[in-house]
């Protein structure tokens, strides 16, 4: 009778077990089948390239960085497993329309404006669910009323509870995204909002104008304080984490153009500023249309260029600290579109970018840094 002769199995590096066959393009040693699922299981973690289709670009993600809305030339949006896409699976294809880029709930719902001029016009609000087969189906909508205006941005709450619509007819439209209905409309005498924010813990909307700060109760509208910024000419973004409030504008001449500079506000529990943190190093030099995101604990601001102009197209990421400090993250070969911080279920923060030419990275953080080195493996 004939032995056979059979290769002892290894043990995963990741989690110890059996059966490791399958190469982490991350920390390069062997681990298991379940491990290579997701690259968050490993310890020593790489930055994740990868590509989607042609012509598409990441719009939006969950909170944990796995699932994601994509958006095609045409304008048509494709829900994007990004695990499944590191994975080298085919990704899911079910097509979304709407006005603007479409948010990403930490609760797996997909918001999203629907604005139509044509013959029968109409603005509303839909919330639909991003899992299973609910995806594409008509939703929940909340009516709003119609301008040939139409909407500028729409923007999240931390804990995603409210939504804020900001329209070129220059009112903001609050939303409770968990019972489904709009809230309030603001309006302000002589005011262009530019950016909003969403302060949860108190209920708190932040309106940016050109070079104040107005803080309303979210709820009833009602305006309760402005702040001047050290911003003389303009405001571009505005975000808020941990009692903190980052303004992205610019606030000197430099070179025969705007310089773009980022200052930081202490804000107290109602959500108004208390403290002026000293300006952050000027990040931009000319007056170029920039995407950001800051970090859940507020100590990190990422930055990308999004302007598509030659000379700039490829910009590497900016990585400020709250300290002044800053780190350069090369990667993109085009305009970035899309930033945001991710948290998987480990307590593990990463920082989702993507840009115009369809690729996505993902960057995991290490203390106030990210790690630049790259995996193996581009998807």
């Amino acid at each position: 009778m004939a032995l056979i002769h059979r290769q002892p199995s290894a043990g995963c590096a990741h989690c110890q077990k059996l059966g490791a066959d399958i190469g982490c393009s991350g920390c390069g040693r062997m681990i298991c089948a379940e491990c290579a699922k997701t690259w968050r299981s490993c310890t020593q973690p790489k930055a994740q390239m990868m590509r989607l289709g042609l012509g598409q670009r990441l719009r939006a993600c969950c909170a944990h960085g796995a699932r994601g809305i994509s958006v095609s030339l045409l304008r048509r949006h494709t829900a994007v497993d990004l695990d499944r896409l590191a994975r080298g699976d085919e990704r899911l294809d079910r097509k979304l329309s709407g006005a603007l880029w479409p948010l990403v709930t930490r609760r797996g719902e997909i918001v999203e404006v629907l604005y139509s001029v044509n013959a029968d016009p109409g603005l509303s609000l839909r919330i639909c669910e991003l899992e299973g087969a609910k995806l594409g189906e008509p939703g929940e909508h909340i009516g709003l009323e119609w301008t040939n205006q139409g909407p500028k941005a729409l923007e999240n709450s931390e804990d995603d509870a409210l939504c804020a619509l900001l329209r070129w007819d220059e009112a903001i439209e609050v939303f409770d995204v968990v019972e489904r209905k709009r809230l309030t409309r603001i309006t302000e005498r002589g005011v262009a909002f530019v950016a909003t924010v969403l302060h949860s813990g108190s209920d708190r909307l932040i309106g940016a104008g050109f070079q104040h700060l107005y803080i309303f109760e979210a709820r009833s509208g009602r305006r309760i304080y402005s702040y001047a910024l050290d911003l003389p000419f303009g405001v571009d973004w505005i975000g808020l984490a941990n009692g903190f409030a980052m303004v992205i504008g610019s606030s000197m001449i430099v070179e025969e153009a705007p310089a773009r500079a980022v200052c930081v506000y202490r804000l107290n529990a109602e959500g108004l500023p208390i403290e002026t943190i000293q300006p952050l190093p000027h990040v931009f030099t000319r007056r170029r249309r920039v995407v950001a995101a800051c970090s859940d604990d507020g100590r990190l601001i990422a930055i990308g260029n999004a302007s598509d102009q030659p000379d700039v197209r490829g910009a590497p990421l900016l990585i400020v600290s709250r300290d002044g400090d800053c780190q350069l993250l090369a990667g993109h070969s085009d305009a970035v579109v899309f930033l945001r911080w991710v948290k998987d279920e480990r307590g593990g923060e990463a920082l989702v970018s993507a840009d115009a030419d369809n690729r996505v990275i993902i960057w995991p953080r290490s203390g106030d840094a990210l790690v630049r080195e790259m995996a193996s493996r581009t998807y």
